[in-house]
């Protein structure tokens, strides 16, 4: 995290939006890194009062694209995206986004009251709702894959496909058979699960 007197002493978005890519990348560089849960390789640096900066060798159009059509379609609080840096032969593409305050729900959580834990679950149920009723623009609901947004099938990155990946696939169908088998590959072993993975396969399944 910023301290308050490092705090003070970064700029505002409006002081440096004006800069180049490159300029923006030096920025980045000097900054102090943010701590990360993620498996992935990402790096957030607040580059500003008031954005951060995330660069990212995952980071893919279709991140951005999903971005903006959940802050269009949804009450879900989205932070706006000020700038996209593109990639570069020897760099990975970065996005500059609003810089949200507070803490994450993991950090916070044991110290929430029940009714406090209740509002997030609901909350966290509503988002999920919203998020079902999304319709990708230019594309019928019964042609819709999972993914990725993006025209056609791409591959599916998350912790129930394994650090591979999987796919592309090109209905729901598909992603439902995907699964099944690895679930019968499982069961089929006799060693039980052994990883978030399988872990993941049977809590759907189950």
């Amino acid at each position: 995290m910023t301290s308050g007197s490092e705090e003070t002493k970064l700029p505002s978005w409006a002081e440096i939006s004006r800069l180049s890519d490159e300029e923006l990348r030096k920025v980045f560089e000097r900054s102090m890194q943010f701590p990360t849960y993620s498996r992935n390789t990402v790096d957030v640096r607040r580059i500003a009062t008031d954005v951060v900066m995330r660069v990212s060798s995952t980071l893919y159009d279709s991140e951005i694209l999903t971005m903006g059509l959940v802050s269009q379609s949804s009450s879900i609080r989205v932070p706006a995206i000020r700038r996209v840096i593109e990639r570069k032969p020897r760099d990975s593409p970065g996005i500059v986004m609003d810089y949200i305050p507070g803490e994450t729900l993991g950090k916070c959580w044991a110290r929430l009251s029940w009714w406090q834990r209740l509002r997030v679950t609901w909350t966290l149920r509503s988002y999920v709702r919203q998020l079902r009723r999304i319709q990708v623009p230019d594309t019928q609901r019964t042609s819709m894959f999972p993914g990725p947004l993006a025209s056609e099938p791409q591959e599916c990155a998350g912790c129930m496909f394994t650090e591979l990946g999987a796919g592309p696939f090109a209905s729901y169908e598909e992603l439902t058979s995907g699964l099944c088998t690895s679930l019968t590959s499982i069961a089929a072993s006799g060693s039980g699960p052994h990883n978030q993975y399988h872990l993941m396969i049977l809590c759907l399944w189950s």
